[in-house]
């Protein structure tokens, strides 16, 4: 009789380990008397652990009761369907799993659970304009995050095979539109759930790897499928260690999602076989720390707005300020707001600056002070229905300072869906807020931004200007970029004006406002500014809520 038990015993654990991520038996008090598997998070330490607790106290408490339910069927009926139900980890975080259970054939003392993690089935939602390797992207970034909260091991595998584009170049695109589909097709069946395996760039695929599934395994599957081919077969692989390093399921999300997008991008001569190994999983450890470094900045507040003066050409007088932050132990700003961008982090640093900034208006206002303020806000903040439904609460709150704050639309490349935009933009034109095209020049603002989004200002950007002087086709093009603004009714701020000379020429190709260190440098005191600035022309700009400055 124990060697019927325990083949049993070894048939459930075969049959359950193809599906699940961990099993436990319990005995009919509820106490686990075998575990094996991931822990999922469940103990902080392999799946054997949690030998000896009780299952109640992994079952989050409001589904305490739901779970016995559950546990009185099984022991009368012998078996339980998949079900969704919810545990605690070690850390108090509640987890969904999908749970099924039998009780053994011969009615003994023990049920038999398996259990199967619920986030690792579900997709990243798709978002309307995101290519292929996007979707990729954001599936394989959730998939991976979330295992790595769980404690279950899977990671990303980078794969190159420089003979495809040597196929494209001696055979042409039809030669390649014949193998590709066969690669994915192999690529798919060895990736978790059969989805996630992707073209990343020419020549350079990514998948997650389903459980079991080696690294000889792909080569050899690959190098088949190439031999078919008549293609040169050598194959390199890299396998991606993935660790969030603490960072929540976004964060982690964010960070891989930003590593892949570096592996992928890299210059094909840019890394050797060991370099781009060894610098994919560097490249990864070394953007977590980034995230929580800038999560720490932002969790502190260690964000200090300044304030710069944008004037009138014709009289030099204030027309309004733009907030511009510092960060306490950053040296320069650009790099990190650019790495803020590219993770996704821009969002909460948007919010925050722009809680800040109305926060001051609102305690000058006491004292008469009212000028308008513009911030900076990225377009990838703002194609964020969250984003916005924030910023709408935050707005909300400082209802009398809202309207004389600007808008400045940065990062214009980011925008995948220019009618969607312009809807946005209108409806913040609407509420009272200015709104400008930021950069306009700097080569990410370009000119189907200009005329697909509404703008109260288009701003130039310096070099912009300066290469104009320099070179009468670059002002050519300055004079036919600025007649298109001025034919879509936007008016024309020039920022960097460090002379009279940068000034004089903004002022002849019709600027009607300018920004640079001539008129003012960056400041944290605006009354200050305003009360001492030595000019006899500058005064505060008079300004009455809801109608537009002259």
């Amino acid at each position: 009789m124990p060697h019927i038990l325990k083949r049993e015993r070894d048939r459930f654990v075969g049959f359950a380990f193809a599906t699940a991520h961990l099993l436990v038996e319990i005995d009919l008090a509820g106490t686990v008397r075998f575990a094996a598997g991931a822990s999922c998070g469940l103990a902080d330490g392999p799946a054997e652990t949690l030998v000896g607790q009780s299952l109640d106290t992994l079952v989050a408490p409001a589904d305490r009761e739901f779970m016995g339910h559950l546990l009185k069927r099984l022991i009368s009926t012998g078996t339980i369907g998949l079900t969704r139900v919810r545990l605690t980890s070690y850390q108090g975080k509640p987890i969904d799993f999908i749970l099924g259970g039998r009780r053994p054939l011969n009615g003994g003392d023990t049920l038999q659970l398996g259990l199967i993690l619920a986030s690792m089935l579900a997709r990243a939602p798709e978002v309307a304009g995101q290519s292929e390797a996007e979707r990729f992207t954001a599936a394989a970034s959730h998939r991976l995050a979330v295992a790595s909260e769980a404690q279950v091991e899977e990671g990303m595998t980078f794969l190159m095979l420089n003979g495809l584009q040597k196929l494209a170049d001696e055979r042409g695109p039809a030669a390649l539109a014949e193998v590709l589909p066969q690669l994915m097709a192999y690529l798919r069946s060895v990736s978790a759930g059969g989805e996630l395996a992707s073209p990343l760039a020419p020549g350079r695929f990514g998948l997650v790897r389903a459980r079991g599934v080696t690294e000889a395994e792909i080569v050899a599957g690959i190098e088949e499928i190439l031999e078919r081919a008549a293609l040169p077969s050598p194959v390199q692989v890299f396998d991606l260690s993935f660790d969030s390093g603490g960072l929540d399921e976004a964060d982690s999300a964010r960070a891989l999602a930003y590593s892949i997008r570096r592996f992928s991008e890299a210059r094909p001569g840019g890394f050797n076989v060991r370099s781009l190994k060894d610098g994919a999983t560097a490249l990864l450890s070394e953007t977590v720390k980034q995230v929580a470094a800038a999560r720490r900045i932002m969790a502190q507040r260690r964000i200090e707005v300044v304030y710069q003066p944008v004037v009138r050409l014709t009289d030099s007088r204030t027309h309004h300020f733009e907030a511009l932050s510092r960060i306490s132990g950053v040296a320069s700003i650009g790099p990190w707001i650019r790495f803020a961008e590219e993770t996704g982090l821009i969002q909460d640093y948007d919010l925050i600056l722009a809680e800040a900034v109305l926060s001051t208006m609102a305690s000058h206002e006491k004292s008469g002070w009212q000028p308008m303020i513009a911030i900076n806000l990225s377009a990838q903040s703002l194609q964020s229905s969250l984003f916005r439904a924030r910023f709408d609460q935050i707005t909300a709150a400082h209802a009398a300072q809202a309207p004389r704050l600007m808008i400045e639309v940065t990062e214009t490349a980011g925008i995948t869906d220019y009618p969607a935009m312009a809807a946005i933009l209108r409806d913040l034109q609407a509420r009272g807020h200015r709104l400008c095209i930021d950069d306009l020049g700097a080569g990410s603002t370009s000119l189907e931004t200009l005329r697909s989004l509404p703008a109260d200002y288009v701003k130039i950007d310096g070099p912009f200007l300066r290469a104009a002087i320099e070179d009468p086709r670059e002002f050519k093009t300055l004079e036919t970029v600025i007649g298109m603004a001025l034919a879509h009714g936007s008016e024309i701020i020039v920022e960097q004006i460090e002379s009279v000379d940068h000034a004089s020429v903004a002022s002849r190709i019709g600027a009607h406002y300018a920004q640079g260190f001539l008129y003012g440098r960056p400041t944290t005191d605006m009354i200050a500014f305003g009360h001492d600035n030595p000019d006899p022309h500058w005064q505060p700009m008079p300004f009455d809520k809801g109608k537009k400055p002259a």
